[in-house]
């Protein structure tokens, strides 16, 4: 049961228009991306619906990490590493 905009959102994210089991013969693309509160991952694949039809992004996972107080002091680049190196080692069985 949906009561607020965010629960929406929510139910919108893990719908199978956007979330898709993996293929194995289609290339990953891997997203990241850090702030001074969190570090999130992305694993997607462009996916065709049918034979004739456009492939469309389809995400295969999210990740999410939150900073603890020594890694908030981390300068953007280091969260920036910190978040690739975070989804690889995540995500490590797909890649």
């Amino acid at each position: 049961m949906e009561h607020t905009p965010f629960d929406k959102l929510k139910n919108r994210l893990i719908g199978s228009d956007i979330l898709a089991f993996p293929t194995d013969d289609i290339e990953y693309e891997l997203h990241t991306d850090a702030s001074s509160v969190g570090l999130g991952g992305i694993l997607m694949q462009w996916q065709s619906l049918s034979d004739d039809s456009k492939p469309v992004r389809k995400i295969i996972s999210y990740i999410l990490w939150t900073l603890d107080k020594a890694e908030k002091n981390y300068y953007t680049s280091e969260q920036e590493c910190f978040a690739i190196v975070f989804a690889i080692k995540r995500l490590r069985p797909y890649l």
